[in-house]
C-alpha cells in the first residue's frame, strides 16, 4: 500500500503516468503518458506490476524521460516550467504528507519527494546552464529569462508557473560556483533594464520587490555582486547611473531628470494647467507621489541593507555606493553637466538610503557612534576623497602634513605605518557625509536655484504685461506679445517642474531623518575642536587656539551643509524642527559664530546667523511683528540655555567685526547683508534680561577698548555708508516719479529717454530698499543699546566719529534738506523719515546723559562739516509736530544745545589762548594739537593715540608703512608729550599775562 501512494503522489508531482490511457495534454498540470520508460521498464521488469511504480529509486529516470519526451510542439508548458510546477506541488504533497499516520510511510514518501526536489533543482539548473534537453525554440531564448517570468507571475496560468517559495534558494545553494552567474546574470540585466526610462507612475513595485528577493537569498546576493555589471568600469556618474545593476532603480524619481524625462511623465499627469486646479488637488498629487518615493526608499534600503548584512557582500556594497558618491563630483561644482552625473533623482533616493543606515547611531545622546567615528578617515580610507576640498581652517600645506602623520601612524600614536581598520559606522558616517552634500543638499540648491529663475521670469512677465499697452499698433508689439506668451509658458513649466522637487524636498520624513543625522554631526564637531564636549560636558568657549588640525582639515562642507539644511527644513518643513531635539544644533551654531580660528571662513559663520535669524522672533524695521518663533522648545534654548545665554551675544559681535575683513568679490555687500541679520538677533537678546547682562560685560572689557568697540565702530561706519547713499538716491527717485507724474514733462520725453528713467528708477529703487532697511537696523541697534552702554561711545578715538555721524544725518532729517527727501510711496522703499529722525535723537539723548565730562558735547562743536547751531532747535520742532517723542525728551534735545555752545566757547578760547601750533606737536593725519603723541613703531611716525586707535578700529596696519600693527605696539612719546605740555603752559600764561 506505501509503494502505490508513493507512486500516485509522484505521478501527480510529475504530471507523469506508465498508462497510455492518462495521458492527458490538455490537463492542469498537462500530464504526458511515458512510452519510452513505460517500455523500458515493462522489459526490466518482465512486465510485473511492481516495475511500473513511480519511486525514489526510478526518479531520476521518469524525470529525464519526461524532459526528453514532452518537448513536443503541442505541448503546452516549457521544460523550466514545467519543472517549477513540479516543484511547487512537490512543496504542496509533502506538507499534505503529515496526515498519513503510518510512520513508515510518511517517511518514505517525505525522502521520495525532498529526492525529487533536489533532482527538479538540479535539472532546472542544467537546463539553463547547458543544452542538455530540448526545448522549444522561445523557452531556449530566454533562457534564465523564464525565471524572471515566473518571478513576475503572481499566479500560475497558461505555460508561465508563478515562483514557488523555497525554489530560488534551494537553485542557489546548488549552483553557487558552477554555472549560478550563468543564470543570474540575465535576469539581474533585464530588472534594471526594465526601471530605466521609467517613472514611479509607472510599473516599478514588480522590479524592485524581486530585487529585494534576489539580494535577500545570501548565495545569489554573493553572485549578485560578483557580476561584471554591479560596477563596471566607471566612466563618470551618469554610467554609474545608466549601467551599473543597481543604478536604474536608484534612478527611480518624480524629479526631473535633465537628460530625459521617464515615462509616465510626472509633471504632465500630476502637475499640469496648475492655473485651473484646486489647491486641494496638488496637495493630493503631491501625496500620491510621496507615498510611492516612501515605497521606493524602502524597496532600495531593503535591497542594500541585504548585502550589507553579509559579511561575503558587505565590501562590494560599500564600494558600490562609495562609486556612486565618488564619480560624481562633478555634481559639487557651481554649474553642473547633466551629461556626466547622475540625476538629483538619484541622488535623492541615495541620500534617502544612505540616513536610514545611519539609524542605529544617529542618537547622539545614546553615544554609539563616538568610539567608532575615526576622524583619520577623513585623511587616509581607501573609498572617499575629503582632501580635495576646502577645509574649514587649513591651507594644502597644514592639510598634506596631517596626511603624513595619519599615514605614518602619529596621529594614533602607532608605528609602522599600517592603514587604520574603519568600523563600519565610521565608514556610514562619512559616506553619508558626502552622500548627502552631492544629494539632497545639492538638490536643495538646484531647486532654490530653480525658484530664483521664476521669480525673475515672472517679474520679466509682470515688466511685459505693463509694456505691452504702450506698444499698441507699433511693429514691436507683435514680437513683444510672443515673447510674453514664451515666458508665460517659461513660468508654468518651472512651477510644475518646482512642485516635483517638492514632492522629495518637503517629504517630512526624508528631511526628519536628514536632521537627524546633522545633529549627529554638529555633536561630532562639537566634541573634536572642544576637549570639554569630548569628555562629556559643554563645549569651552572661547575654543582652544589653534582649534585641533583634525577639525581644521575637515572639509568646509561639513558645517556649511548644517546650516543649509537648516534653512531649508526651517522654510519648507518647520513641524519637522518642532519634533526634533535641537540642543546640540543650537550650541554648534553659537561656538561656530563665536569661532573664527576655528571657522575661518566669515561667510560660513554668516550662514550660521542666517538660521538663527530664521529661528528668532523678529520685529519689522517698522515696528511689525515680522517673524513668529517656530517652537516654544527653541526659545527656551535661546533665553535659558547656558552656553546661549553667556555666548551667543559675544559670538555675533565677534562675526560683526570680522566680516570687515574679507578679501572676496561681493564682500563689500554681503557683509551688510549678514550684519543685518546680526542686528535683528541683537534686537531680540536685548529684550531677554540674561542676554542684555552678557552684552553689558562684553561692553566694559578692556575698558570699553577691546571688541565692543571695534563693533560700535563698524555699526557707525554702516551707518555712515548706508544712509549718504540713500540720501543721494533719494531725491534723484523723487525727481523721476515727478516727472512721471507730470504728463507733459513725461510726454515731452523720447521713448528712449522715459526707458532709461524707468529703468535708473527700477534699479534705484530696488537699491533704496536694501540700503534703508539695512540703515534702520544699523540705527536701530544703535538707539536701543546706547540706553544702556554709552561709555565705548564717549572714548576719544569714538566720540568725534559718532558725533559727526549724527551731527551729517541730523542736518537732512530735520533741516531744509529734508524737502529733497520727498518720495511718491516712502514704505515701499523702507524709507521711514520718522523713525530714523527718532533714533538718531534718541542716541544724542542716551549718550548726552551719559557725558559728564563734557567729550560728547565738544565732540558735535567741533564738527565744522555739519553741526550748526539752529539744528537742535529745527529737529525739536519737527519731533513736536509729529509728536515724536514725550515732551521732556524734545526739551532734553533742545537743552544740548546750550551744552555745545558752552563746549563750542570753550574750544575757541583754548584755540586763542595756543595760537599757532607748531607743526612738530600736530598730528600728522588730522592737523589738531597732539594730546598723548605715540610713536608707531612700523614707520616712525608720530600720531595722537587717538587718532591712531581710531585708524585701527578700521585697518590693521600702519597708515603710512602699510605694515601690520597693533594698538599695544605703539611706543608712547613721552618727551614729545612732556614738550606739548609744557608748550600749552606756555602759551596759555602768555596769553593771560597780556589779558592782564
Amino acid at each position: 500500500m506505501a509503494e502505490l501512494h508513493i507512486s500516485s503522489v509522484l505521478r501527480k508531482v510529475f504530471a507523469v503516468t506508465l498508462d497510455p490511457s492518462a495521458g492527458d495534454p490538455s490537463a492542469s498540470p498537462p500530464v504526458l503518458y511515458l512510452q519510452s520508460l513505460h517500455q523500458e521498464l515493462q522489459s526490466e521488469n518482465q512486465g510485473q506490476p511492481a516495475g511500473q511504480l513511480f519511486q525514489k529509486d526510478n526518479l531520476e529516470r521518469v524525470l529525464m524521460s519526461r524532459l526528453m519526451e514532452g518537448a513536443g510542439v503541442s505541448y503546452p508548458q516549457p521544460p523550466l516550467q514545467y519543472l517549477l510546477g513540479c516543484y511547487a506541488r512537490a512543496l504542496e504533497e509533502f506538507r499534505a504528507s503529515s496526515t498519513l499516520k503510518d510512520k513508515a510511510a510518511l517517511e518514505g514518501l517525505q525522502q521520495a519527494l525532498q529526492f525529487g526536489r533536489e533532482l527538479i533543482v538540479s535539472y532546472a539548473g542544467l537546463l539553463l546552464t547547458i543544452e542538455m534537453f530540448p526545448q522549444p525554440a522561445e523557452a531556449q531564448q530566454r533562457g534564465p529569462l523564464q525565471l524572471l517570468d515566473s518571478l513576475t507571475q503572481r499566479e500560475s496560468s497558461g505555460s508561465v508557473v508563478a515562483m514557488p517559495a523555497g525554489f530560488l534558494e534551494e537553485l542557489a545553494i546548488r549552483f553557487e560556483g558552477e554555472g549560478l552567474e550563468q543564470i543570474l546574470e540575465p535576469v539581474a540585466r533585464e530588472l534594471a533594464r526594465r526601471l530605466v526610462g521609467l517613472s514611479p507612475l509607472g510599473g516599478f513595485q514588480g522590479p524592485m520587490q524581486i530585487l529585494q528577493q534576489l539580494t535577500g537569498i545570501k548565495p545569489l546576493a554573493r553572485t549578485f555582486t560578483k557580476l561584471p555589471a554591479w560596477l563596471p568600469r566607471i566612466q563618470n556618474g551618469r554610467s554609474v547611473q545608466r549601467e551599473s545593476l543597481l543604478g536604474p532603480f536608484f534612478g527611480l524619481s518624480v524629479v526631473p531628470d535633465m537628460n530625459y524625462t521617464p515615462q509616465p511623465n510626472v509633471r504632465e499627469q500630476c502637475f499640469s494647467n496648475l492655473q485651473s486646479r484646486r489647491p486641494s488637488d496638488i496637495q493630493s498629487a503631491l501625496l500620491s507621489l510621496r507615498m510611492l518615493m516612501g515605497q521606493v526608499y524602502d524597496s532600495l534600503f531593503s535591497s542594500v541593507m541585504n548585502l550589507l548584512r553579509g559579511q561575503e557582500t558587505r565590501e562590494d556594497m560599500l564600494a558600490w555606493l562609495a562609486g556612486a558618491v565618488e564619480s560624481n563630483m562633478e555634481r559639487g561644482k557651481m554649474q553642473i553637466n547633466p551629461l556626466i552625473c547622475a540625476s538629483h533623482g538619484f541622488f535623492i533616493n541615495l541620500s534617502a538610503v544612505l540616513i536610514r543606515m545611519c539609524d542605529p547611531f544617529v542618537e547622539p545622546l545614546a553615544g554609539k557612534a563616538w568610539s567608532k567615528i575615526d576622524v583619520r578617515y577623513v585623511a587616509d580610507n581607501v573609498r572617499l576623497d575629503f582632501m580635495g576640498e576646502t577645509s574649514l581652517n587649513a591651507d594644502e600645506e597644514e592639510k598634506r602634513a596631517w596626511l603624513e602623520r595619519v599615514r605614518s601612524g602619529a596621529e594614533s600614536g602607532s608605528s609602522g605605518g599600517q592603514r587604520p581598520s574603519y568600523h563600519f559606522i565610521c565608514e556610514t558616517f562619512f559616506l553619508t557625509a558626502k552622500g548627502l552634500h552631492l544629494g539632497l543638499m545639492r538638490t536643495i540648491d538646484e531647486h532654490s536655484e530653480l525658484a530664483k529663475e521664476q521669480s525673475r521670469v515672472q517679474e520679466y512677465v509682470r515688466d511685459m504685461e505693463a509694456v505691452l499697452p504702450r506698444l499698441a499698433g507699433t511693429p514691436q508689439a507683435s514680437v513683444a506679445e510672443h515673447q510674453l506668451q514664451l515666458a508665460k509658458s517659461r513660468v508654468a513649466a518651472l512651477r510644475e517642474e518646482l512642485l516635483c522637487y517638492q514632492t522629495v524636498l518637503t517629504d517630512e520624513a526624508l528631511l526628519r531623518g536628514a536632521m537627524g543625522y546633522y545633529r549627529l554631526v554638529a555633536a561630532w564637531l562639537l566634541r573634536l575642536a572642544s576637549p570639554a564636549a569630548a569628555a562629556g560636558g559643554p563645549p569651552e568657549m572661547p575654543l582652544p587656539n589653534p582649534c585641533p588640525m583634525h577639525f581644521r582639515a575637515l572639509p568646509e562642507y561639513f558645517v556649511e551643509d548644517i546650516a543649509d539644511l537648516l534653512l531649508h527644513v526651517g522654510r519648507a518643513a518647520p513641524n519637522v524642527v518642532d519634533s526634533t531635539r535641537m540642543e546640540e544644533l543650537i550650541s554648534f551654531l553659537v561656538v561656530g559664530i563665536g569661532s573664527p580660528h576655528a571657522l575661518k571662513n566669515p561667510y560660513l559663520r554668516g550662514k550660521l546667523v542666517e538660521v538663527l535669524t530664521m529661528w528668532m522672533p523678529m520685529e519689522g524695521v517698522d515696528g511689525r511683528a515680522a517673524r513668529m518663533p517656530l517652537a516654544a522648545s527653541l526659545m527656551s534654548l535661546f533665553e535659558g540655555h547656558p552656553l546661549v545665554q553667556q555666548h551667543m551675544v559675544r559670538s555675533l559681535l565677534q562675526l560683526y567685526v570680522d566680516i570687515e575683513h574679507v578679501d572676496r568679490s561681493n564682500a563689500f555687500f554681503a557683509k551688510f547683508t549678514i550684519r543685518y541679520q546680526i542686528g535683528e538677533i541683537l534686537k531680540y537678546l536685548w529684550g531677554v534680561p540674561a542676554h542684555r547682562a552678557v552684552w553689558k560685560q562684553v561692553a566694559q572689557e578692556s575698558g570699553g577698548r577691546g571688541l565692543y568697540l571695534q563693533f560700535c565702530n563698524f555699526l557707525v561706519n554702516d551707518s555712515i555708508y548706508l544712509l549718504d547713499e540713500s540720501m543721494k538716491m533719494l531725491p534723484e527717485v523723487g525727481a523721476i516719479e515727478k516727472q512721471m507724474a507730470d504728463p507733459a514733462a513725461w510726454g515731452a520725453l523720447s521713448d528712449a529717454e522715459r526707458t532709461e528713467r524707468e529703468r535708473t528708477l527700477a534699479q534705484h529703487g530696488g537699491q533704496l530698499r536694501s540700503l534703508l532697511a539695512l540703515a534702520a537696523v544699523s540705527l536701530r541697534t544703535m538707539q536701543f543699546s546706547t540706553e544702556e552702554i554709552t561709555a565705548p561711545w564717549l572714548l576719544p578715538e569714538m566720540v568725534h566719529r559718532v558725533a559727526g555721524m549724527l551731527n551729517y544725518f541730523l542736518k537732512y532729517l530735520s533741516g531744509p534738506e529734508r524737502k529733497n527727501l520727498k518720495v511718491k510711496e516712502p514704505q515701499k522703499y523702507n524709507w521711514r523719515p520718522k523713525d530714523f529722525l527718532t533714533y538718531i535723537a534718541q542716541v544724542y539723548l542716551h549718550l548726552n546723559r551719559a557725558d559728564s565730562d563734557g567729550v560728547f558735547a565738544r565732540a558735535i562743536a567741533a564738527d565744522q562739516r555739519s553741526y550748526r547751531e539752529e539744528m537742535f532747535p529745527a529737529t525739536a520742532n519737527v519731533m513736536r509736530s509729529f509728536q515724536l517723542l514725550p515732551e521732556d525728551e524734545i526739551s532734553e534735545l533742545e537743552g544740548i544745545s546750550l551744552r555745545i555752545a558752552a563746549a563750542s566757547a570753550e574750544a575757541v578760547e583754548e584755540d586763542e589762548l595756543l595760537g599757532e601750533i607748531p607743526d612738530e606737536f600736530k598730528d600728522l593725519l588730522t592737523d589738531d594739537l597732539m594730546h598723548d603723541p605715540v610713536t608707531l613703531p612700523t614707520s616712525g611716525s608720530v600720531l595722537d593715540r587717538s587718532t591712531i586707535a581710531r585708524h585701527l578700529l578700521s585697518y590693521d596696519h600702519d597708515p603710512f608703512s602699510r605694515k601690520p600693527l597693533r594698538i599695544e605696539d605703539c611706543i608712547p612719546n613721552l618727551d614729545l608729550k612732556a614738550r606739548i605740555d609744557k608748550w600749552r603752559e606756555q602759551q596759555k600764561a602768555a596769553r593771560m599775562n597780556l589779558s592782564a
